[in-house]
């Protein structure tokens, strides 16, 4: 008989219970045909490929995370996300609050000032991958103490600092300007059916100018901004223990349909199964 080559593990995407490592989301997730639209998140995101390869999209740049590597999310970066063939990947992720990062930063960096500029995309660092996925297999474990998960946290942001972070490309975010009058606006309106003439109203400025603006400041068009946030505060609805049809009614979405597939393009699960495990 012919020897068959095994087939890839199921889609799915859990989410790990981790108390003792305050407010880091700590994910794994295995992915065949997920891809996720263009969006950014606010904590800081980093992980192991443990099988196959992650292609994002980043800075106008098609990164490629293998497996070994590590896969870093700045803070409000914008990036994609899909399987680099059919056989998408595996990866173990941290979400981590960005005063955390912060906080080690200043400690092992005390001459620098903000949040370290940890903007590559991919990172080769044989050590950190295994402190990550270690890391991760003991939170699932659910085996060692609060003391030594903390331990090892400090541990793998101290090294991601000081070995990978590029001080010399920070760039200050701006103060003013039509992209961040925008997206004050979204941010204060995000629920309603804003027009493209309520935001260059409020910028400021002409459409043209303010999509181009915005999509060179955040990295993403207004209309994609304003999903991102829908999806966020869909998130939080969820945890507090609304229905998924509640939530879209809530956050302007036409249907629960609408409301399920941007959140699947955005989170990596359905907001059933979000729902399910925030809740336990």
């Amino acid at each position: 008989m012919e020897d068959r080559e095994p087939r890839p593990p199921r889609e799915e995407a859990v989410l790990v219970p981790c108390p003792e490592l305050e407010n880091v989301e700590v994910l794994r997730a295995s992915y065949r045909t997920q891809s996720f639209t263009r969006h950014s998140h606010e904590a800081f995101a980093f992980g192991v490929i443990e099988r196959g390869g992650l292609a994002f999209r980043l800075r106008g740049t098609l990164e490629m995370a293998g497996c070994g590597d590590v896969s870093l999310a700045f803070p409000g970066e914008a990036h994609t996300g899909q399987g680099a063939d059919r056989e998408g990947w595996s990866y173990r992720m941290f979400y981590v609050p960005p005063e955390l990062l912060a906080s080690v930063a200043r400690e092992v960096a005390p001459s620098r000032r903000g949040l370290p500029p940890l903007l590559a995309g991919v990172v080769r660092d044989r050590e950190l991958a295994r402190s990550i996925a270690t890391l991760h297999r003991k939170v699932e474990a659910r085996d060692a103490s609060p003391l030594d998960l903390q331990e090892r946290l400090q541990g793998i942001l101290a090294r991601l600092v000081t070995r990978h972070a590029r001080w010399d490309e920070a760039s200050v975010p701006p103060l003013d300007g039509p992209a961040l009058r925008a997206r004050a606006l979204l941010e204060e309106r995000f629920a309603e059916a804003l027009s493209l003439e309520d935001l260059a109203r409020a910028a400021g400025c002409g459409p043209f100018r303010l999509i181009r603006a915005f999509r060179e400041t955040w990295g993403m068009p207004p209309h994609a901004w304003q999903l991102q946030l829908r999806v966020r505060r869909g998130q939080e609805l969820l945890r507090g223990g609304w229905t998924a049809a509640r939530a879209a009614a809530e956050l302007g979405f036409a249907d629960q349909s609408h409301f399920t597939r941007a959140f699947r393009r955005i989170v990596g699960m359905p907001p059933g199964a979000y729902a399910r495990q925030v809740r336990t």
